[in-house]
């Protein structure tokens, strides 16, 4: 992601622990289903469930993926995300500047949650 954040002009993005931290826990959550929705069952998108976490950002986007593994897993996973223009915007996007990944198994396959903020 650095390469792409690069040549679009942006800035780096600063992995952050508390970021990784909700990613993963995301990721968990939708591995029991292995349903991709943004929106979670009590009806919170990304930037309510950090503020109920008690991190309070004024952005924050959500990058959702589900891959089977192997080793060409992560330009597979960059793909989908910048194909997509909702992820794709959140690739390129100059208002955020952290990053928090977290990975989880569903099946055979892993489920991957990014989650970007300011």
């Amino acid at each position: 992601m650095k390469q792409i954040r690069r040549k679009a002009g942006r800035s780096e993005l600063f992995l952050d622990n508390a970021l990784n931290s909700r990613a993963y826990s995301r990721a968990q959550s939708l591995s029991r289903t292995g349903e991709l929705k943004h929106i979670d069952t009590s009806g919170a998108g990304p930037l309510e469930r950090m503020q109920r976490s008690g991190l309070y950002r004024n952005f924050v986007g959500e990058n959702l993926a589900l891959l089977e593994p192997g080793p060409d897993i992560d330009k597979r996973l960059f793909g989908q995300w910048t194909h997509s223009l909702n992820e794709k915007r959140n690739v390129y996007s100059p208002q955020f500047t952290r990053i928090g990944i977290g990975f989880a198994v569903y099946k055979s396959s892993c489920v991957v949650v990014a989650l970007f903020s300011d």
